[in-house]
């Protein structure tokens, strides 16, 4: 638990146990934070892990990541792969690559009510990614490529680009703007 900044640079920092984030913003430069497999990190509140000087920081998830309490928006802006499995339970949860790529193999679950935003950057989700859950996926900036399974209840584009490249039937997409693109069939119900 924290309960003001903490700052972190010029290494790894692993997490092998529980960690509750239930407070403060979290400071990484020219680092990375390691979730490993089998461990959760679960932010308990609207917090940040913020990029605060040096080189972009990489956040490597390959345990469980949760998104758990705060009903407004949550920050991840630093260079994020997820090989374990996002959960966003509660509120928003925001990722922003500042431009650079990633690649994820892991699971993105959105909860009722929940939102998964996509800000800046390319996200590669490989064709061993899954994404699903009864919340909405929104890419607001930058470019997500899904070449894994693709269902979440709710999709929005409101800005950059949504390549699907895996068939995928999808209950309600709502398009506002960017571009929503992929190289197989796409079927929704609900398009507006």
């Amino acid at each position: 638990t924290t309960n003001n900044t903490k700052s972190f640079s010029n290494g790894e920092l692993l997490n092998d146990g529980p960690t509750i984030w239930s407070d403060g913003q979290w400071n990484f430069a020219s680092s990375t934070l390691r979730n490993n497999s089998g461990h959760t990190i679960d932010m308990q509140g609207d917090l940040r892990l913020a990029w605060s000087q040096g080189n972009l920081p990489f956040f490597v998830n390959e345990g469980t990541f949760v998104k758990s309490g705060g009903t407004g928006e949550g920050q991840i802006d630093v260079n994020f792969t997820n090989d374990g499995a996002l959960n966003v339970t509660s509120g928003r949860l925001d990722l922003f690559n500042w431009g650079s790529t990633s690649a994820s193999d892991g699971t993105f679950t959105v909860g009722p009510s929940a939102l998964l935003l996509f800000q800046s950057g390319v996200y590669n989700l490989t064709d061993q990614s899954t994404v699903g859950g009864a919340g909405t996926f929104e890419v607001e900036a930058g470019t997500v490529n899904v070449a894994g399974m693709f269902n979440p209840a709710t999709t929005r584009v409101s800005g950059g680009g949504l390549n699907l490249n895996r068939a995928a039937t999808l209950a309600t997409v709502n398009l506002a703007a960017g571009t929503l693109a992929g190289s197989t069939d796409l079927t929704v119900t609900n398009l507006n």
